[in-house]
């Protein structure tokens, strides 16, 4: 009578593609664009200087949530994978199963680094997701505080209608309609994060495309190939606003 072996199934969906759900794309302003300058005949940058560290923060801060995401994303996945193999392999029976079980102490190890790396990025109240929300969430404050005055400024020099007072009114309008979307942006998330209703950001055009149609509107903007807003790049950007030519408005 032979003996029947059971193998076990390690057969596991592919892990779900997250990349096209990037919070840097949906928030981070490209730095052409916050360094522009004023067409209306000042010499001066369009962003105040408290205007452009607050649109880097939270470039590098969705950065970095988006690493944290990714990380998040794969512990996940890591753990669950750990479980379905340790329950094959404590239900396989024959031969082969003492070999098998050789390998539990290696998976035990693989999901609990896969759940401390969890504990530290969800439950740390100074470090990981919580940090970060807390962090956009003040920077949209903040933005919400630009934008009024911005529309209030725009709204005072619509009664002038001179050329380069109108051109600056306008130029006033599409930042405090660009630091709205932003703030918007930023809010949604974090309801997204307290009340997980399933939404995501595909409703929401990538930021660039968003400023470059914004700006195209009352201004010439050139449509140059520029590198993605990481953290880096914003770091670097927020050390130029110690130079002499990046002056508050």
């Amino acid at each position: 009578m032979s003996e029947t072996n059971s193998h076990p199934s390690f057969e596991t969906s592919p892990p779900t593609d997250f990349s096209s759900c990037s919070i840097e794309s949906t928030l981070s302003v490209p730095t052409r664009y916050i360094f522009l300058k004023t067409q209306s005949g000042q010499n001066t940058f369009l962003f105040s200087r408290s205007e452009v560290s607050t649109l880097l923060q939270v470039s590098m801060l969705a950065s970095e949530l988006d690493v944290i995401l990714s990380l998040t994303y794969e512990s996940l996945d890591r753990c669950t994978k750990c479980k379905l193999y340790r329950e094959c392999i404590e239900s396989t029976n024959g031969n082969n199963s003492v070999y098998l079980r050789a390998l539990l102490p290696l998976l035990d190890v693989h999901q609990e680094t896969a759940e401390g790396a969890l504990k530290c990025v969800t439950k740390e109240k100074e470090f990981g997701i919580h940090s970060i929300l807390r962090g956009l969430d003040d920077c949209a404050v903040e933005l919400k505080k630009f934008s009024e005055q911005n529309w209030n400024m725009a709204e005072q020099l619509s009664y002038m209608m001179s050329g380069n007072s109108n051109q600056l009114s306008n130029e006033k309008k599409a930042i405090a309609e660009l630091e709205d979307a932003v703030a918007e942006r930023i809010f949604h998330f974090k309801d997204m994060s307290s009340l997980m209703d399933g939404d995501d950001t595909s409703n929401f055009e990538p930021m660039d495309e968003f400023c470059n149609a914004l700006f195209s509107k009352i201004r010439d903007v050139e449509r140059a190939v520029d590198p993605s807003a990481s953290q880096m790049n914003a770091a670097q950007a927020l050390a130029l606003l110690g130079a002499d030519g990046m002056e508050e408005d």
